[in-house]
């Protein structure tokens, strides 16, 4: 069973919830499903529990999940590929000590600064919230792609179409496991950044395919479209699989053959992953900077697909 929810909280089980709400309704307009459990989210938890006759508090606690989950067991992120899916997890995953480090180390290694002059600036441009005492935790380690063992993989695959002075990998990864990939939106000061989140020792497949990510955040007008994409379509599949009583409908799934444009972050990511020629050989052909407007109406419409079905790719 997940933990007891309220207004204010974040993190996967959130996303299960928006999913699972979104999954029993098709009166009302879908949740974001951005795992985050604030008004919206609250108010379509009210609505669920008087018409269950439940106690209309807006708290998701054990008799509300329940409820919520007596068609069939919730969605899991076990079919999860790319820890991008609400992992509070991803632009959320480090709490603000592990946020600071991250600006920090960053910052040392490439020369210079991702903040301004304001103590307490964070990474993401504005002062970090002041949150209770934390347990002691492990700091992420960084290490620049310039210059690393995997940089090869940068040039063999994706030729020059990415620049790899902005890009890091961390040591850290986030739920089970997963790989991801983070964008630092730029500052007056410095360019955007990302930091790929792939663990100490990543595997040539992950880092395949979290350079994808990168590579989809330099050629955006939003170099942070991609995640939310990728939430929403992780998002879009989960609750799929709960309404159809399914474990086949997947945010990574891709038909090929289809234009670059026609597909969403994750399924462009896993076709970069594996190999396929089209896919990369229009992000090859894209200038380091620019902007890519087939990128942007990729990263502009959640999309998944029944891997089940003939002629789907995974």
């Amino acid at each position: 069973m997940y933990r007891t929810l309220c207004l204010g909280m974040e993190g996967h089980d959130v996303c299960i919830l928006q999913a699972t709400l979104n999954s029993l309704s098709s009166q009302s307009a879908p949740l974001t499903i951005d795992g985050i459990f604030w008004s919206r989210t609250m108010a379509r938890v009210k609505d669920f529990q008087r018409e269950n006759q439940l106690d209309v508090d807006g708290i998701v606690g054990p008799i509300t999940w329940g409820r919520l989950l007596e068609d069939g067991p919730a969605p899991g992120p076990d079919s999860l590929l790319c820890g991008v899916f609400c992992d509070n997890g991803n632009a959320q995953h480090l709490n603000s000590t592990e946020l600071t480090a991250l600006t920090q180390s960053v910052s040392s290694n490439s020369g210079s600064s991702l903040v301004g002059s304001s103590a307490g600036s964070s990474m993401l441009g504005f002062s970090l919230p002041k949150l209770p005492s934390l347990p002691k935790v492990t700091l992420p380690k960084f290490r620049p792609l310039v210059g690393s063992p995997e940089e090869p993989i940068a040039t063999s695959v994706y030729g020059s179409s990415i620049d790899h002075s902005t890009v890091f990998f961390s040591d850290k990864t986030g739920i089970g496991g997963r790989a991801f990939t983070v964008s630092v939106p730029a500052t007056l000061l410095t360019p955007a950044r990302q930091v790929m989140n792939v663990g100490p020792a990543p595997s040539h497949d992950t880092v395949q395919h979290e350079l994808a990510h990168v590579w989809q955040a330099q050629h955006s007008t939003d170099p942070t479209l991609y995640m939310s994409n990728s939430i929403e379509s992780q998002g879009l599949a989960e609750a799929a699989n709960f309404a159809f009583k399914k474990k086949t409908f997947s945010a990574y799934g891709y038909r090929p053959g289809k234009k670059f444009s026609e597909y969403a972050a994750e399924q462009i990511a896993e076709q970069a992953e594996n190999n396929e020629t089209a896919i990369l050989s229009h992000m090859r052909s894209i200038a380091p900077g620019k902007v890519d407007p087939d990128n942007d109406l990729s990263l502009g419409t959640p999309r998944i697909e029944d891997t089940s079905a003939p002629g789907v790719k995974i």
